[in-house]
């Protein structure tokens, strides 16, 4: 898990790319391992400010990392491994958690800057946006429509005990959070992890077979790979970014 926030906090790196990476570097976990690993990563580097502020850290502490492991785990009855030292009381945390001194920044866990910003372009409605941006997104996957459609994607999950449902032409919504990556219909390419709204993006070019795209801003290749299933896998994407990380991807 500190490795792992490193990489989110210190290198920059996608936390989503970074469960994927640990989750298949250590295919001995089992299901439960897999999903308190996610789900305590997510949502560590979601209330990242206010796990700080609960453990009495900053992000200059040299344990920084180590405390907001603990706070959570604190926070949410998780047992620390044995080998791991005890440093924070749980009275104490629970108590600097609920706090209701605290900054609305600090309570929603974000930089003071952003606060002011969403407060000065969004008026009271900011209250109303904070909690939704702080709530966990659903999930969605992309049919590949080259080898799959969106209901006979539902059907082979369904038949690997993921509970999902169809959300759209493509688009197929988890009723569940569950690592999609280690199963047999991922591995066959029979779709990609991808935002609902991230999906309606592609369609709109109204590409055919044949054509030739520029995809200027193109990330992690997710719209790309959508447009080469739109143009039935014949024509020419020119896939780039002006952020090399996001180009090794």
């Amino acid at each position: 898990m500190r490795s792992s926030l490193a990489d989110i906090f210190t290198e920059g790196h996608a936390a989503d790319k970074v469960i994927q990476r640990q989750l298949k570097g250590n295919r001995k976990w089992g299901s439960q391992d897999r999903r308190l690993f996610a789900e305590a990563l997510y949502d560590i580097v979601r209330w990242w400010r206010r796990l700080l502020v609960a453990s009495e850290r900053s992000w200059e502490s040299p344990d920084a990392f180590d405390a907001a492991i603990e706070t959570w785990c604190l926070l949410n009855d998780v047992e620390l491994g044995k080998n791991v030292p005890r440093t924070l009381s749980r009275a104490s945390v629970e108590s600097l958690w609920k706090d209701e001194s605290h900054s609305r920044a600090v309570r929603e866990s974000i930089p003071d800057w952003m606060d002011e910003w969403g407060s000065r372009e969004l008026g009271e409605r900011w209250d109303q946006v904070l909690p939704a941006l702080n709530s966990a997104a659903p999930v969605f996957l992309r049919a590949n429509r080259l080898k799959a459609t969106a209901k006979e994607v539902v059907q082979k999950l369904t038949a690997e005990k993921i509970d999902c449902e169809l959300a759209g032409d493509d688009a197929v919504r988890l009723k569940k959070r569950a690592n999609v990556f280690l199963t047999k219909a991922f591995h066959a390419g029979l779709f990609e992890v991808q935002d609902l709204n991230s999906q309606k993006v592609s369609p709109e070019l109204q590409v055919v077979p044949g054509d030739r795209v520029i995809d200027a801003c193109a990330g992690g290749g997710g719209k790309s790979l959508h447009l080469a299933a739109l143009m039935g896998n014949k024509g020419k994407i020119v896939a780039m970014d002006i952020f090399e990380k996001k180009l090794e991807q």
